[in-house]
């Protein structure tokens, strides 16, 4: 089976290929992913409370759809990049 492009990445990456290193990449793609979700909630709850003073009350539901959205995909994000170090080639 040939590897896909991203498993390639991960294995220059990595240049390695006991666990800890793996364990290790995961750990650190998740921080990564995860860094974007504090700045959408920071963000969105100030823009949140700005708006909903001066324009309309009605916002809390966006704001609150938006960021589960974020927070779903980063949660598939990182379940592919788990799922690709898991894989055999």
């Amino acid at each position: 089976m040939k590897p896909s492009n991203f498993r390639r990445f991960v294995d220059a990456i990595q240049c390695d290929k006991n666990a800890s290193v793996r364990t290790e990449f995961v750990w650190t793609s998740a921080l990564i992913f995860s860094i974007p979700i504090l700045f959408v909630a920071i963000s969105y709850s100030d823009a949140a409370l700005w708006y909903e003073r001066y324009f309309d009350p009605n916002v809390n539901a966006d704001i609150f759809a938006a960021l589960v959205a974020v927070i779903a995909l980063h949660i598939i994000l990182f379940r592919f990049v788990w799922k690709a170090l898991q894989s055999k080639d």
